[in-house]
C-alpha cells in the first residue's frame, strides 16, 4: 500500500511529460511552417469573406454563369475559382500554372471598391482570406499552340471597317456553333480560352474576317478539324513565358 502513491505519482509525471512534448512540438511545427493553412467550411449561402468591400458565397450554381463589371463594381454569379483567379490577376487560365488543388464549386461574389484598391486587388486578397491562395509570376517553359494559316486554303470573309465585331456561341446536345468576327489577335484569344492553353497568332493575317465554325466532338469532327477547314491549324510548341503560379499560403 505504501508504494501506490508512488506509482501514481510517477504515471502522473510520465503523462505531464508526454502533454508538455506535444506542446513543444506543436509550437517548433508552428513557428517553421507557419498557421495551418485554412480551409474554409463551405456551405451555399454562407458569407465567406471578411475583406471590406469584397463578398464570396458558395452557390449551388443554379443561377447559371454570368460576369459584369460596371465602372469599378464587379459581380459574377456561378464562377469557379480558377476564373476567378484570372479576373484577379487578369490571366487567362492558359496562363496559370497551379501547385494547389483549388476549392470545388462555384461562387457567387461583388467588389464594391470604397477606398484606394482596386477590383484586382480586393479580389485577390478575398483569395488569399478566403481560400489561402497566392500567386507570383514565374519564368517557366509552357506548351502553347502556333496558330497558322495556309493562304489559299479554306474561305476567310475579310469584313469591311466599321463592321460590328464579336463572338456568339450557341451548343446544343453535342454539337457546338461559332460566328466570329474580329482580327486574329482576338481570334487566337478566344481560342485560348476554349482550348485553356496560351495562343500565339503567327497567321501573319492584317484585317478583320468573319469565320463560321461548327463541330460534334466527335472523332474527326473536332474544334481542331473545324480550324482546318478554314486553312487554320494549331502547331504545338514550347516557350519560356512569364506565367502567375497559384500556390497555397504557407
Amino acid at each position: 500500500m505504501l508504494g501506490q502513491p508512488r506509482s501514481w505519482a510517477y504515471l502522473l509525471g510520465l503523462i505531464a511529460l508526454v502533454v508538455i512534448g506535444a506542446l513543444v512540438f506543436t509550437l517548433v511545427t508552428t513557428s517553421r511552417t507557419g498557421s495551418p493553412e485554412r480551409k474554409p467550411v463551405l456551405f451555399p449561402g454562407v458569407e465567406l469573406s471578411a475583406v471590406a468591400g469584397v463578398s464570396v458565397k458558395m452557390t449551388a450554381g443554379t443561377g447559371g454563369y454570368g460576369i459584369s463589371q460596371d465602372g469599378d463594381r464587379f459581380e459574377a454569379s456561378g464562377i469557379p475559382i480558377r476564373d476567378l483567379i484570372g479576373h484577379a490577376y487578369s490571366i487567362p487560365p492558359g496562363g496559370m500554372a497551379a501547385e494547389v488543388e483549388y476549392p470545388q464549386g462555384v461562387f457567387d461574389v461583388s467588389v464594391d471598391p470604397k477606398g484606394t484598391k482596386t477590383v484586382t486587388e480586393l479580389l485577390a486578397a478575398a483569395l488569399g482570406e478566403v481560400f489561402g491562395l497566392r500567386a507570383a509570376y514565374e519564368k517557366r517553359v509552357r506548351s502553347v499552340f502556333l496558330l497558322r494559316h495556309s493562304q489559299g486554303r479554306g474561305s476567310l470573309s475579310p469584313i469591311v471597317a466599321g463592321s460590328r465585331l464579336g463572338t456568339s456561341e450557341n451548343s446544343r446536345d453535342h454539337l457546338h456553333t461559332v460566328k466570329f468576327r474580329g482580327d486574329m489577335a482576338d481570334f487566337s484569344s478566344w481560342l485560348q480560352e476554349s482550348l485553356e492553353m496560351l495562343v500565339f497568332d503567327e497567321t501573319g493575317l492584317s484585317g478583320s474576317f468573319e469565320i463560321l465554325l461548327s463541330w460534334d466532338d466527335s472523332p474527326g469532327n473536332t474544334l481542331i478539324d473545324a480550324l482546318r477547314t478554314h486553312g487554320f491549324s494549331l502547331e504545338p510548341s514550347q516557350r519560356s513565358l512569364e506565367v502567375l503560379v497559384v500556390r497555397g499560403a504557407r
